[in-house]
């Protein structure tokens, strides 16, 4: 069980990574400006941190930052907790949690170092940063990390076409800390269901939150839109491979793209995670502002297939061929 607990762990450490560095890749390959190298009590190159700790314990982390460019570069250094983003991906970048986060260990005061790093044109800064593990003995893990990105500067702001844009090359090193092996079982609940216009589009949002401190990957949801009146299903979303931080609400998006009628509904979620399974109802309303951008959200119902424009054009272009010729045979043999 401790090695799947560990698989799970960092199969969700490999996915919000690989969120973080797509996006980076492609801004490096714009502007690659800086590097960094990490290492943790002379752990070296590691992209991320998973530490077995004791109350009160001090962890020495050595950022080492390379500035490849020929100009200053300045460097925002934020430490947050881990949160979980809609789409199922663990982040790092939200200083302020709102209702992200429900557990009390804000990471950000684990953490003491410099927040802004200034690099001169083609130099190498090493900062050392201290964790300091929370007095207090604690079940499961917690979750955190670094959020390294350009500080704001005039000469990051480009203009094409009028329209102005910010390369912003961004780095996440997670870090996770467990005191005990004991096994804690990851608790799931969805929390509450409303129907909304989100980015745009009819989106039933469905808040499930982690109620406990247990960081996992391997995330399957299969969705269910139950019409209360018909008892009948009039809508699927199936999505896979997502994560949750612990101690996180993610306010999983069910985007609507076909017609629903006002009324009363249930959504049924199966959310799974290796061996773990978790199964609930609940009702919500789509009120006539929904329904209506669901119906404008909707495909259009096709028409004949294209087969069939294609045979009946071939055949008035063979009636017109036919048509010429017959003429054409007509007057010749009148000649």
């Amino acid at each position: 069980m401790k090695r799947v607990r560990w698989l799970l762990i960092t199969s969700a450490l490999m996915l919000c990574y690989w969120h973080v560095t797509k996006a980076t890749v492609s801004a490096d390959n714009v502007n690659s400006q800086y590097s960094y190298s990490v290492e943790v009590d002379d752990q070296k190159n590691t992209s991320s941190i998973q530490k077995h700790v004791s109350p009160n314990q001090k962890l020495n982390v050595k950022l080492v930052f390379a500035n490849n460019s020929a100009q200053v570069q300045r460097l925002n250094v934020n430490f947050n907790t881990a949160t979980t983003g809609d789409n199922g991906v663990v982040q790092y970048n939200f200083s302020n949690l709102n209702d992200r986060y429900l557990g009390n260990v804000n990471f950000a005061k684990l953490v003491n170092g410099k927040k802004l790093i200034t690099l001169a044109a083609k130099s190498k800064v090493i900062e050392n940063y201290t964790i300091t593990v929370p007095r207090k003995s604690f079940n499961g893990v917690i979750a955190g990390g670094f959020y390294i990105t350009q500080a704001k500067s005039k000469h990051g702001i480009h203009s094409k076409n009028g329209v102005s844009f910010k390369n912003v090359i961004s780095y996440a090193i997670p870090i996770v800390l467990r005191e005990r092996n004991q096994q804690v079982n990851t608790k799931l609940n969805l929390n509450r269901v409303n129907a909304k216009i989100h980015y745009a589009d009819p989106t039933v949002i469905a808040k499930i939150d982690n109620l406990t401190p247990t960081l996992f990957g391997q995330m399957n949801i299969n969705a269910k839109i139950i019409d209360k009146n018909t008892n009948r299903i009039v809508f699927k979303q199936q999505q896979g491979n997502m994560a949750m931080a612990p101690l996180t609400r993610m306010a999983y998006p069910i985007t609507i793209d076909q017609k629903l009628n006002p009324g009363q509904y249930l959504l049924k979620l199966a959310i799974s995670s290796g061996k773990a399974h978790w199964h609930f109802t609940k009702p919500f309303e789509i009120n006539a502002k929904i329904s209506q951008a669901t119906s404008k959200s909707a495909p259009a119902h096709a028409g004949m297939p294209i087969w069939v424009y294609v045979a009946i054009g071939g055949a008035v272009l063979l009636a017109l061929l036919s048509g010429v010729y017959y003429l054409g045979t007509r007057k010749v043999r009148s000649n």
